[in-house]
């Protein structure tokens, strides 16, 4: 008597599975994507820029910590302090004009499964949680987008990330689940005064430490 038949699942990264033509976007009917993130921070410099065509002021627009500016900056730079939860390693900085801020995070979105830790940033070579590398990774860039994407792939990338974004000239700030934090040359130290007068190639410029009371971000 033959033995039935027995299926094993295996599990495909789903992005090998998309496949993008132009302007077409190709996705198999069991796949979701999930475009939180991106289109948070496309949504914060969409509004930043909107506002200030529309009425002629300065404006920072703050989405769940996805921070984009747009307008003139007030005198000193826009304040905001990089601190993902409550007694993380904190520090203020200045963003100048027409810059954006992103934090990504494995603090957040968390859940248990078969008694192991699970969170939302996902390696998409296997469909898994990235591993326990850094605990943040926040970058300031010339757009929240890309300070998005940015901080989103250096996750991904665990120890890499350091010399891929500093080879970019990338401004980063990486916290290990130890709380040690290393920040690529772009990033201010607290005793900088100034790094630059504008987010261009570089993506550092513009960005200073400072001291004082800002928005938490």
């Amino acid at each position: 008597m033959p033995l039935p038949a027995t299926s094993v699942a295996t599990r495909v990264p789903g992005w090998k599975r998309i496949a993008l033509a132009d302007d077409v976007l190709t996705v198999p009917d069991e796949l979701r994507l999930d475009l939180g993130a991106t289109a948070k921070a496309l949504t914060a410099d969409r509004a930043a820029k909107r506002v200030a065509d529309v009425l002629g002021t300065g404006v920072l627009v703050s989405l769940g910590g996805d921070i984009a500016t747009a307008g003139i900056a007030p005198e000193g730079g826009w304040q905001v302090l990089v601190e993902d939860l409550p007694g993380d390693p904190s520090q203020q900085v200045t963003l100048s004009a027409g810059s954006g801020l992103a934090t990504s995070s494995t603090q957040k979105r968390r859940w248990m499964r078969g008694g192991k830790p699970m969170h939302h940033i996902l390696d998409p070579r296997f469909g898994t949680p990235v591993g326990a590398i850094w605990k943040t990774v926040t970058v300031a860039a010339d757009s929240c987008s890309r300070a998005n994407a940015l901080s989103t792939a250096a996750m991904v990338r665990g120890l890499a990330a350091v010399e891929w974004l500093a080879g970019d000239g990338v401004a980063a700030r990486l916290v290990d689940r130890f709380d040690r934090i290393t920040v690529t040359p772009a990033w201010p130290t607290p005793e900088t005064v100034t790094v630059g007068a504008g987010l261009g190639a570089g993506l550092g410029a513009g960005l200073a430490g400072t001291t004082g009371e800002a928005a938490r971000g």
